[in-house]
């Protein structure tokens, strides 16, 4: 009876001794790696100082990334320059991302606009897109929607799934292109296939919409599930809308998952289905939370909803004319002839003072970002 703790105990300390080595060869080899890592670092800065542009690309996406080394961005940016200089068209590319973001370097959209054009040259499909919707958009370029539908045109040529989205877009209104809806079906077809969600979203509501043809419900519905599947939200709030209309069950999930990820216009349809008590039971508290949600995020419809259930006192602890005015003029600032109405009647019932308080803070306000 005495030998068995013995020799559980022998086990124990074998085990033990085992796991000791394990983590000292565990050590040994992070040790190593760390090692090769910093001998490739100088080795690659070596390289770099003396003009080697494949050097200094591998450096800015090491130190962009921070791979092997702590992330600093700016220094990403000189070396990202160093090699688009050289002409590496993916250097020019993530030069122009970091010009049109402000990372790292000063955000700038005519420079971003000016590496975009130089990596489009280089035939990289992403500079391609990226610059056509600039041209497209006039941003930090005059509008150029011929020239915008080209470059569009050529990144779908060449694959990009963002450019086919894009130049379908284009072929469906027509902007910079002739018309060409049957066109714009077979690039977002392109794109559904390799799984891109906006482009499974926007094949949904051209199928939907009976662009090139006759509406096709049923195709419509397959994509635009795929697309929320595939992590759009607003497809989710779109394909929870649709189940909802006639299963208001089936729906809320979809609903509730793009409103929990900040999708205004989810924030908006279960704000109705709570005041309607559509797959829920009637709850004012939570409408007047999802209007709040929306309107804050800046749904247009949902600060005037917002401002009529203070005004109302519904959803809410008790009316608040303040809080009314400022979503009213927030809304009516934007075209709602019924936020205007709702302008006028808090305005009557408030003191001068508090008109001027609540007109400054809509002057200063700004939505939420998710």
């Amino acid at each position: 009876m005495v030998r068995q703790p013995l020799l559980l105990a022998a086990l124990l300390a074998s085990v033990l001794a085992g796991c000791s080595a394990s983590n000292d060869s565990l050590d040994a080899r992070l040790a190593r790696d760390q090692l090769a890592i910093e001998r490739r670092l100088e080795a690659l800065e070596e390289r770099a100082r003396e003009g080697d542009a494949a050097a200094a690309y591998e450096l800015a996406a090491r130190y962009y990334d921070g791979l092997g080394v702590e992330a600093n961005h700016p220094r990403a940016a000189r070396y990202y320059r160093q090699a688009a200089d050289a002409g590496i068209a993916g250097a020019q590319f993530s030069l122009g991302v970091l010009h049109e973001n402000g990372d790292g370097v000063i955000q700038d959209a005519t420079r971003a606009a000016e590496w975009y054009s130089l990596a489009a040259r280089g035939d990289d499909v992403r500079a391609q897109t990226n610059l056509g919707l600039m041209l497209a958009e006039g941003r930090g370029v005059p509008v150029d929607a011929e020239t915008a539908a080209r470059y569009l045109e050529a990144a779908a040529v060449g694959g990009h799934a963002p450019g086919q989205v894009a130049f379908a877009v284009l072929l469906l209104e027509g902007h910079g292109v002739e018309r060409d809806p049957a066109a714009a079906i077979g690039w977002l077809e392109e794109a559904a296939r390799v799984g891109h969600a906006e482009g499974q979203l926007r094949l949904s509501r051209a199928l939907r919409a009976g662009a090139g043809g006759s509406p096709d419900e049923a195709a419509a519905t397959e994509w635009l599930t795929r697309a929320a599947r595939a992590g759009s939200t607003e497809a989710m709030a779109e394909l929870g809308i649709e189940l909802a209309k006639s299963d208001p069950a089936a729906g809320l999930p979809w609903i509730t998952r793009a409103a929990d990820k900040g999708t205004p216009r989810a924030h908006m349809a279960l704000a109705f289905m709570a005041l309607r008590g559509q797959g829920m039971a009637v709850d004012e508290a939570r409408a007047a939370r999802s209007f709040l949600a929306a309107a804050e995020r800046g749904l247009r419809p949902a600060q005037t909803r917002m401002g009529l259930m203070l005004e109302q006192g519904r959803g809410v602890p008790t009316p608040d004319a303040e809080a009314a005015l400022l979503w009213f003029l927030l809304a009516s600032n934007r075209g709602d002839d019924v936020a205007s109405a709702g302008v006028e009647r808090m305005e009557a019932t408030l003191s001068p003072e508090a008109v001027a308080r609540v007109r400054s803070a809509a002057r200063e306000w700004k939505p939420i970002i998710d």
